[in-house]
């Protein structure tokens, strides 16, 4: 026995029920009489006809609308959405039951659709929560629509076109203070004692902008002028600053590579503050470069949200290294391998300054670490 002739039995057998429940009634307005009898037999026939009408409806011209109280939000944070229904006047149904179709892995929520019963209204609007929202862009495409009537003899469904897209940024945080030695350390969050003031010196004062940390004001150039100013540095030890992500993950838990995102995109945020300019690389299939500071961060937090784990290794020789040629490289990555020892001889060979952040540093890596140590690249683990 298939599905479909499972279905219309389904149909039939309703159908039969429906037939026999009116022909009680209708017995017992006979031998009852009366007006309440009369009265009942009447009012299911009146829902009974109007019951099998509304089935031949095909439930078209519906639309949905979906806005969200925010298209960019960090990762964590509550996403509200409110959809409404509109319908042409007087168009006939016992019940609708609106589901939104969620993208996957966008968050948890409670509820994400709504009944409604026959009204007169033209638009029926509902809204709800996603709460813990995921790093990632999410696409809306279709919102569900269940009709169907009193009796259950039938119910339709009508999928309809309703597009829509969130973008969630990585959680980060402000660090303000960062390993900067050339040994191994360990820093969480604003633990360590080395700030990034330390390795610049002054290159002149501007005018306070909304954002600039408090640290960086120039109280005697502001009272003397009347005005908030912020004092400008010069790049760390006077070279530039790459934050360098290495997507690359093959041994590692899910949990550690979306740890390491939130890890560089902490320090890119933090560093965009002290630094005039900042470059930042990704790897995925190959090399992407984006230069960024403090007033045009969000295209970096784009790539952050964005970028997924991979399992091609970073190449040993890229011509994107030689512009790193006396620079400093934070080297941001979830596992280290034996390729990046094999990287980093040919960077550190152009006059490189390398730190490597880690999340979590792997015992299996000791001897790796070892390594890149005596190249004189410092490795640092810190909690994001």
């Amino acid at each position: 026995m298939n599905k479909n002739f499972r279905s219309r039995l389904n149909i039939f057998g309703k159908y039969l029920l429906l037939i026999i429940f009116v022909t009680t009634v209708f017995s017992y307005a006979m031998f009852q009489g009366g007006f309440v009898s009369w009265f009942l037999f009447y009012s299911v026939i009146a829902v009974s006809g109007l019951t099998v009408a509304v089935s031949f409806f095909t439930f078209r011209g519906f639309q949905v609308e979906r806005v969200f109280n925010k298209e960019t939000l960090n990762a964590g944070e509550t996403l509200q959405i409110q959809l409404t229904l509109k319908k042409k006047a007087l168009h006939p149904f016992f019940y609708v039951r609106v589901l939104d179709k969620l993208p996957v892995n966008l968050g948890e929520n409670e509820k994400k659709g709504a009944l409604f019963f026959f009204t007169f209204s033209r638009q029926l609007k509902f809204s709800y929560e996603v709460k813990d929202v995921r790093r990632g862009e999410h696409v809306f495409s279709e919102v569900e629509l269940v009709f169907g009537d009193l009796f259950g003899l039938y119910e339709k469904r009508n999928t309809v076109k309703c597009e829509g897209s969130v973008l969630v940024y990585p959680y980060f945080q402000r660090i303000e203070h960062a390993a900067m030695s050339n040994s191994a350390d360990v820093v969480e969050g604003t633990a360590s004692t080395h700030s990034f003031d330390d390795d610049r010196s002054l290159a002149g004062v501007r005018g306070y902008v909304p954002g600039d940390r408090l640290s960086s004001i120039d109280w005697k150039q502001s009272a003397r002028k009347g005005l908030l100013m912020t004092k400008e540095f010069e790049s760390f030890r006077g070279s530039r600053v790459i934050v360098a992500f290495d997507a690359f993950q093959r041994h590692t838990l899910d949990l550690h590579f979306e740890k390491t995102v939130e890890l560089a995109t902490s320090l890119v945020a933090s560093l965009s503050k002290v630094q005039p300019s900042l470059q930042v690389a990704f790897w995925g299939a190959d090399w992407l470069r984006v230069d960024t500071d403090q007033h045009s961060i969000n295209s970096a937090l784009k790539m952050f949200a964005q970028v997924t784990k991979v399992d091609k290794e970073a190449p040993t020789i890229h011509g994107l290294y030689q512009q790193w040629r006396g620079s400093t490289v934070y080297y941001v990555c979830s596992e280290l391998n034996e390729g990046l020892v094999e990287t980093f001889k040919v960077i550190r060979m152009q006059g490189v300054n390398v730190q490597i952040f880690l999340v979590v540093k792997p015992e299996r890596s000791q001897l790796l670490c070892e390594q890149l140590e005596k190249l004189g690249v410092s490795i640092h683990t810190i909690s994001a």
